[in-house]
């Protein structure tokens, strides 16, 4: 029966994340299929957002519930920016790396084989934009009704980024949608 809910959950999911697609136009290699474009749309009222990010990370909106978070098993030497909401159990990483010698479809394709030796299944990716800007995306779904979706793209900077939002299903698709509408490079 468990194994049922969860073939439900994941193919509702893609369901979802396939009606919200706007215009994606899919990858070759490993991670190409159809891939989320957004969350679906809601009807509830607003809720009181804050604008956090860095030079080079770029800056996004997320609810001003969300806080700073520290991977425990983050190496210190570890570039990076994560928030989280009061729970822990949405997060989003902000990474950046100068000068990183492999493309962003080479890093989602690490991503994707990663995602793959934590279990995930379903792992899709494509083109997308991410609030106008060009992006490579993957994302898939893990057996704690869980979700990853990673975006990776180079700016003018010579820098690449790497955006990873992961959470439980289905309040994924609101931090996916954070992300989505809202940001951007520079402040």
């Amino acid at each position: 029966m468990k194994s049922y809910k969860y073939l439900i959950i994941l193919l509702a999911a893609a369901l979802m994340l396939s009606a919200c697609s706007s215009g994606a136009e899919t990858l070759s290699g490993p991670v190409a299929q159809v891939v989320p474009g957004g969350p679906a749309e809601k009807d509830e009222p607003a809720q009181e957002m804050q604008r956090v990010g860095e030079e080079n990370y770029g800056f996004w909106d997320i609810p001003s519930s969300w806080q700073p978070f520290t991977e425990l098993d983050a190496h210190p030497d570890d570039i990076m920016i994560q928030y989280s909401d009061p729970t822990g159990s949405q997060i989003i990483t902000v990474r950046y790396f100068e000068d990183f010698g492999s493309s962003p479809e080479e890093v989602l394709n690490s991503q994707g084989a990663y995602m793959e030796s934590l279990g995930g299944e379903g792992i899709q990716g494509a083109r997308v934009s991410l609030n106008g800007i060009e992006a490579i995306q993957i994302y898939g779904f893990f057996p704690e009704e869980t979700a990853m979706v990673t975006w990776a793209f180079e700016s003018g900077e010579n820098l690449l980024h790497v955006i990873i939002a992961e959470g439980p299903i289905p309040e994924i698709f609101d931090t996916v949608g954070y992300l989505e509408k809202s940001y951007a490079i520079l402040e």
